[in-house]
């Protein structure tokens, strides 16, 4: 019995491992991309502006995804209904923080004293929210015991992040040196896909 217990546990150990090497490998790949196409400023730009959206995705974590990997692994379907209950209060947090950074983008902005960051930071708003639903259901996968989905979530949430921003960029989106309004608006949309920035 226990040796099955420690086969399973080492076979989610190697599929979540891998779900999370070749997203960050994914990641690393359009990271340089992007970074090519868009340059040192347009770059730096996005990132600056990734800040206090991040930041604010880490506090209103609260350990709750945690807690919802843990209830659903002890208590499986039984526990369904708790379990929805985490995942909501989750996405709950994460519209209250991305309400937060939208409305007061204007003074994040101020903050990075970079006011035209403003309209960016609005924007990238949507990544708190997404980063909370991405956190969520991973956590539920993980509580079931569905790694390999958990894991393949990650993986392409992290590719269709990394080819539409390419796609974006290549279609004469990606402007931010030329001060495209679509760029402005349509990048950090696509980014909010998923929690890790490239």
């Amino acid at each position: 019995m226990q040796s099955s217990v420690g086969g399973r546990m080492a076979s989610a150990t190697i599929i979540l491992s891998a779900s999370q090497l070749l997203s960050a490998l994914v990641a690393v790949v359009f990271s340089i991309l992007v970074a090519r196409l868009l340059g040192p400023g347009g770059y730096g730009l996005v990132n600056l502006a990734l800040v206090y959206p991040s930041l604010l995705a880490g506090l209103l974590d609260l350990g709750i995804g945690t807690v919802v990997s843990r209830y659903a692994a002890a208590n499986g379907v039984d526990g369904l209904g708790h379990v929805w209950s985490g995942v909501v209060l989750k996405l709950l947090l994460g519209l209250i923080g991305s309400l937060i950074v939208f409305l007061y983008a204007d003074f994040f902005a101020g903050l990075l004293m970079r006011p035209d960051l403003a309209p960016l930071l609005s924007t990238l708003s949507l990544y708190v929210f997404a980063g909370a639903a991405l956190s969520a259901v991973s956590s539920a996968y993980v509580g079931f015991g569905r790694y390999a989905l958990a894991g393949s979530v990650s993986l392409a949430l992290s590719t269709l992040r990394g080819v539409f921003a390419v796609a974006l960029i290549l279609a004469g989106l990606g402007g931010v040196r030329r001060g495209s309004l679509l760029y402005n608006r349509l990048y950090p949309a696509v980014s909010a896909l998923s929690p890790i920035i490239p």
